[in-house]
């Protein structure tokens, strides 16, 4: 667990802390590799649906 969470710090070390626990978790219970960070995109995308849905009705 520890050098694969090593390995990602290494080849990912362009994302912000943030993201990059967001996206390449490791823990004893969890290990998900989302490198191009997939969940961000469907909540920037939800988000954006809401907007457009709350001008519609606004």
């Amino acid at each position: 667990m520890q050098l694969t969470w090593r390995f990602w710090r290494f080849k990912f070390s362009d994302m912000d802390p943030r993201t990059f626990d967001l996206a390449l978790r490791t823990r004893t219970y969890v290990s998900k590799h989302h490198p191009r960070n997939f969940q961000q995109r469907v909540l920037d995308a939800y988000q954006t649906k809401l907007t457009k849905l709350e001008e519609q009705l606004n």
